[in-house]
């Protein structure tokens, strides 16, 4: 397997985009975040995600040259439309704007509906910290990426609606950046990729039987993902999809 330097790496990212019609200035924070993630040990939100978002462009589910549109904007509420454009920049130029707000009025109640895959989430709470603010965030995704089942259940009902936060602490930041779901769905398919299983307690086959194969999680009929901590991650999944959508106005 070819090692590369990480600016190498996000260079050639970058050039597959551009290839695909996406602005350099998109691709280039694109190319950047991804290659963060495998920086940061997340492959599961890393490159490996060039091939699917390149799809999506294809399909018209991620417009290329889209960019944030402030709805509303109160004290401190603020109100966005990411209208489908790829989130990492879209998550980018919100989270300037509530670091912004927070500066100037204390604090920001921040929003985003229609945004593409936003990528690890922890990125956008790092940026946070680093600037002095206290984050938190709940994401859901307005009823597409459904992948995970209830307790007790066997068919997907939910999305993996992550959970974060970050705060600044002496000069450093202290970030939590998990998945209301057992595993990523991302983690699932670089283990699949490796030929490597997946931890015991963390899908269901597409009968509800547990399994440690990655293929079981994409058979027909497929399989599912399990919330975290059985009923008590189920609960924080379905208030983050209240929450989020709501909130938002972009629905559950």
């Amino acid at each position: 397997m070819p090692t590369l330097r990480a600016n190498v790496l996000t260079e050639h990212v970058s050039q597959i985009f551009q290839a695909y019609n996406v602005p350099k200035q998109t691709a280039d924070v694109v190319a950047t975040s991804l290659v963060l993630s495998n920086l940061k040990g997340h492959d599961s939100h890393g490159i490996i995600r060039v091939v699917e978002y390149i799809d999506w462009l294809g399909k018209g589910l991620v417009d290329a040259n889209a960019t944030l549109e402030v709805i509303e904007e109160k004290n401190t509420i603020l109100i966005t439309d990411g209208h489908f454009g790829f989130g990492q920049l879209i998550g980018r130029e919100a989270t300037e704007k509530a670091i912004y707000k927070c500066q100037q009025e204390g604090a920001c109640i921040l929003t985003i509906r229609r945004s593409g895959h936003l990528g690890r989430i922890g990125e956008f709470v790092e940026i946070a910290a680093e600037a002095g603010i206290v984050c938190f965030s709940l994401t859901n995704t307005h009823g597409g990426g459904i992948l995970v089942a209830p307790y007790g259940g066997k068919e997907r009902r939910l999305s993996a609606n992550p959970l974060s936060a970050g705060a600044p602490i002496d000069g450093n930041s202290m970030i939590m950046d998990i998945s209301t779901c057992a595993i990523a769905e991302g983690k699932i398919k670089v283990a699949r990729e490796r030929n490597e299983t997946i931890p015991e307690n963390a899908i269901i086959d597409g009968n509800g039987l547990p399994t440690t194969s990655p293929q079981d999680f994409y058979d027909d009929p497929p399989g599912a993902l399990l919330p975290i901590a059985g009923h008590k991650g189920f609960a924080l999944s379905l208030f983050a999809e209240v929450l989020a959508g709501a909130i938002s106005g972009a629905g559950c």
